[in-house]
């Protein structure tokens, strides 16, 4: 097991993230991967989709979840294992949940409710525009016990 993300930070995946809760599934292309200067890990999704978690009715009902964009967690508090898969090669794998180095196929953008991307593939300003600015995220991350502490046991 590994602690340190600036390992995984430094090869910039650019694959997909399957985030697993108790709560949710938040599903998305991973657009970029970094330790900011407080130590905390930010990914950064180019669109983000929610589902219910996968014991739960509604798994695999996905909709475009603009505020699960961003995924937040303090660095070496998150063990994670690096290992190979024979279909979509290197992923990181932390609690339920797997992050993907290389562009592989992963959920189909058109599967997802309400959904719109421009043309490079990230979700569309409008879109993006509904969801809640970063002050005012990181403050219902704050508030509501969202997915970023727990998202990774």
């Amino acid at each position: 097991m590994m602690f340190d993300w600036r390992r995984v930070a430094e090869r910039e995946p650019k694959g997909h993230l399957e985030l697993q809760t108790e709560k949710m599934v938040i599903h998305g292309p991973v657009e970029s991967l970094k330790v900011n200067e407080d130590d905390m890990v930010v990914i950064t999704l180019k669109w983000a989709a929610r589902s219910a978690p996968l014991d739960k009715p509604g798994f695999g009902k996905w909709k475009n979840s603009p505020e699960d964009r961003e995924v937040i967690f303090p660095n070496v508090v998150v063990p994670y294992v690096i290992e190979t898969t024979p279909e979509k090669g290197e992923r990181v794998r932390f609690g339920l949940s797997m992050l993907y180095f290389d562009a592989v196929e992963g959920l189909d953008p058109a599967r997802v409710q309400g959904l719109e991307l421009d043309e490079t593939g990230r979700m569309a300003e409008a879109a993006a525009a509904q969801a809640p600015s970063e002050k005012e995220g990181e403050e219902m991350k704050k508030n509501s016990g969202r997915h970023e502490d727990r998202a990774c046991r």
